[in-house]
């Protein structure tokens, strides 16, 4: 994801992309609760709000943290069970019909 952030239209922004504004459109009024969908409400007059808090942030450093495989908030042990031999093989035997859902909406939020 980080990596599609850095330079892919970031989603109900008008057309802005870039790891900054999508943090500060997450923080400015972006819905926790939605998951990986934090950002699918925001609306004209929230950007508003981000660009001026972009604009305003007056350099200040609120959290300095590197990002590396120590650094994520998922426990190490959850993230064991990820592996690229895990997916692999499930994605070979999960019924479509599981995920046919969450697959449409991520492609059409990519389109």
């Amino acid at each position: 994801m980080i990596k599609n952030v850095k330079s892919v239209v970031i989603p109900n922004s008008g057309g802005m992309v870039g790891i900054e504004t999508s943090v500060v459109m997450g923080i400015v009024a972006g819905n926790a609760k939605k998951d990986l969908m934090v950002i699918s409400n925001i609306n004209k007059e929230d950007m508003v709000k981000v660009r001026k808090f972009i604009k305003e942030k007056n350099n200040e450093i609120i959290l300095d943290r590197p990002c590396n495989d120590i650094d994520f908030n998922s426990p190490s042990k959850d993230r064991e069970l990820l592996s690229i031999e895990v997916i692999y093989n499930l994605a070979k035997v999960i019924k479509f019909n599981k995920i046919e859902a969450l697959f449409t909406k991520v492609i059409t939020l990519n389109l």
